[in-house]
């Protein structure tokens, strides 16, 4: 539908006239009641009930002309065109989580006004691009209080290494010397990874190892490879969720928020509420699904580190 059929649309309801809405706007009748019998088919309801000449409208036109005076104001607001299409706004959601867009797209958007552009925003541009309106929402790891952004956490996540199962002894131990020895992997561009992996990787060995690696996709060659192993977050384990790869629990049992920002400033700010929504849908889903499979797996395997 267009900005132009809400206007007719608008202007008969506010005249229950087609005769004056046409002289109001110096259209002809027939091209007003060619666009309301459009408009009421792309809804799928009549807005107006028929007496004779007479017109008023429905139950159905009533509930939705509020909508329509909102959507007329701010389009005069941000002078959008009367032929400009507002069916199902793109709303542009940044992260620098590639694994997270990869599990996203798997889910179907479940609101009817918008559908949600994931985009892949490196951390470091991220939060840069949401203040200059380059995207709608942001999500990352990264804590920032700015009066500018409103945040909301969507997730506390646990962490675990993703390992190659060549390197798990038979009790399920990860060894010491593993851990010493085999580097764990950086994701390029993502700087909320590399500090909790170093954070963490303190924690686990006196001389750690690391190598830099561009994307998730690469972090899973190297680790069936054994070349590296991954502080990997749900999304992550999703991805990697293949032989020879597998998950190992640490003792202390790491986690990392997941955090959702929106500009105060963005014209989408109306639509905040029903996004944050949908992205978390998919936390809460892809969350249950890995702790059925957790449940369902019959080996757990845990580091073995003097530290703890």
């Amino acid at each position: 539908m267009s900005i132009e059929k809400l206007e007719y649309f608008y202007m008969i309801a506010r005249f229950n006239s087609l005769s004056q809405a046409s002289k109001e706007l110096h259209v002809s009748i027939s091209s007003l009641s060619s666009s309301l019998k459009s408009l009421e088919q792309e809804i799928g309801t009549d807005l107006f009930e028929r007496h004779g000449k007479k017109i008023i409208l429905s139950t159905h036109g009533k509930s939705i002309l509020p909508s329509v005076e909102l959507i007329l104001a701010e389009a005069k607001k941000l002078n959008i065109s009367l032929n400009e299409s507002v069916d199902y706004p793109a709303l542009r959601v940044g992260t620098s989580d590639a694994s997270f867009i990869f599990e996203a797209n798997k889910y179907p958007i479940r609101h009817q006004n918008f559908t949600i552009d994931y985009r892949y925003i490196p951390s470091l541009d991220l939060l840069n691009k949401l203040s200059q309106k380059e995207i709608d929402f942001a999500i990352t790891s990264a804590t920032l209080d700015h009066p500018k952004f409103i945040q909301t956490r969507l997730a506390t996540l646990e962490l675990k290494v993703a390992i190659s199962n060549y390197f798990v002894k038979p009790d399920g131990i990860l060894s010491a010397e593993v851990l010493e020895e085999l580097p764990f992997i950086f994701l390029l561009d993502h700087v909320e990874h590399q500090v909790i992996t170093k954070k963490v990787v303190k924690q686990l060995t006196n001389e750690p190892k690391y190598v830099v690696c561009p994307d998730s996709l690469g972090a899973a060659k190297m680790i069936t490879e054994g070349k590296g192993m991954l502080l990997a977050n749900t999304f992550v384990q999703e991805l990697l969720a293949i032989e020879p790869v597998c998950f190992v629990s640490l003792p202390a049992f790491p986690t990392i928020h997941f955090y959702l920002y929106k500009n105060s400033k963005s014209e989408n700010f109306y639509f905040y509420p029903e996004v944050e929504k949908e992205i978390q849908a998919i936390f809460n889903q892809t969350c249950h699904t890995t702790q059925m499979m957790d449940s369902a797996d019959t080996g757990t395997y845990y580091c073995q580190n003097d530290k703890y």
